[in-house]
C-alpha cells in the first residue's frame, strides 16, 4: 500500500497539535487510522456531526452526479441503496464491496429509516414515535441529496449530516505494551478499550466534541490493511505507518510484540464486564 500524503494532510493543524499534546500528557503512543480527508471540512461546522459507534456505514470519498446534477457527498455517510448506481464514483471501484457490506449491516440495525418511510415528495412524516435515529436526505434540491442525517431526538426532519471521526487503532504505554482491555457495551454495540483509552478520548473530545467515539481497533480485531499516523509520547514525533508490513514491524518493535485481538468472531469477544488480555 502506497502512502498518500503526509500525516498533516489527515488532520487540521489544531487536531494535529491536540493529538501530540495528548500523547505527551498521558505518556502513550497513539495510533490513529487515517480519516477520510474530505470529512475535515465539516469538523465543527454547524449542521454536521462525527459518526457514532452505532453508525458503521462508510463516508464517500467523492461527490456524485445524479441525473446531471452534482451533489456534495464527499466526506459524508451516504445511502448506498439510494445511490447504488453511483457507488463507483462515490467510493472508487476497489472500495465498493466494503462500503456495501458496511451499509448492509447498518441498514439492518433498525436505526435507519427505510426508503419506504418517506412520502412521494421525499419528505419524512413529522413524527417522533418511530424508533429511527438516522434518516436519508431525499430532497433533490439539497446539496447533500443521498446523505445520512443523525437525529438524537428522533425528529424526522432535524438532525445533522454525518462525517467521519478519528478512529483509534491503538493506545500503548511504552512501559507496558501488553494488550489488556475490557469488553463492554456502548450505544447497544459491542465495545472494547484499553486502560488508557478513556483518558485519551475524554481529553480529546473535551476540545473536539465527538471526534473520538470508541475504543482502539487492536482490542477487537486484527486488520493490517490500513494507514495509520503514530503520535509518540515525546509530544512532537508523528510517524506515518502504511500497510501490513509497516504495521507488523511497529507491533514487533516499538510495541514490543504487542498482540491484537485475533478475529471479529473470536468467542472471547462475547465476554463482557471484565478485563482481558491477548
Amino acid at each position: 500500500m502506497a502512502a498518500e500524503g503526509a500525516s498533516s494532510d489527515y488532520f487540521r493543524p489544531q487536531d494535529l497539535a491536540l493529538f501530540k499534546r495528548t500523547a505527551k500528557l498521558f505518556g502513550v503512543y497513539i495510533a490513529v487510522r487515517r480519516i477520510n480527508k474530505a470529512s475535515l471540512q465539516y469538523i465543527g461546522v454547524d449542521g454536521y456531526r462525527p459518526k457514532l459507534i452505532d453508525c458503521k456505514a462508510k463516508t464517500a470519498k467523492s461527490d456524485v452526479t445524479v441525473d446531471g446534477k452534482r451533489y456534495r457527498t464527499a466526506g459524508l455517510v451516504i445511502d448506498c441503496n439510494l445511490l447504488r448506481n453511483h457507488l463507483a464514483e462515490a467510493f472508487g471501484v476497489g472500495k465498493i464491496a466494503k462500503a456495501q457490506d458496511a451499509w448492509t449491516d447498518f441498514a439492518a440495525s433498525g436505526r435507519l429509516a427505510p426508503l419506504s418511510f418517506y412520502g412521494p415528495d421525499g419528505k419524512p412524516p413529522i413524527s417522533y414515535n418511530h424508533g429511527y435515529s438516522y434518516f436519508t436526505e431525499m430532497d433533490r434540491n439539497s446539496p447533500h441529496y443521498g446523505c445520512i442525517r443523525h437525529s438524537p431526538t428522533n425528529a424526522t426532519r432535524g438532525g445533522k449530516y454525518v462525517h467521519a471521526d478519528f478512529d483509534l487503532y491503538a493506545v500503548v504505554s511504552p512501559d507496558s505494551a501488553g494488550n489488556a482491555f475490557v469488553r463492554e457495551e456502548r450505544l447497544g454495540q459491542p465495545h472494547s478499550r484499553s486502560k488508557h483509552q478513556m483518558d485519551v478520548q475524554n481529553y480529546i473530545t473535551a476540545q473536539l466534541p465527538g471526534l473520538v467515539n470508541h475504543g482502539e481497533q487492536d482490542t477487537f480485531k486484527r486488520d493490517l490493511d490500513d494507514e495509520l499516523d503514530l503520535f509518540h509520547p515525546d509530544g512532537s514525533t508523528v510517524e506515518a505507518v502504511i500497510g501490513a508490513a509497516a504495521i507488523e514491524k511497529l507491533y514487533a518493535t516499538v510495541f514490543k510484540g504487542r498482540a491484537m485481538r485475533s478475529a471479529k468472531d473470536d468467542p472471547r469477544n462475547k465476554v463482557t464486564g471484565r478485563w482481558d488480555r491477548v
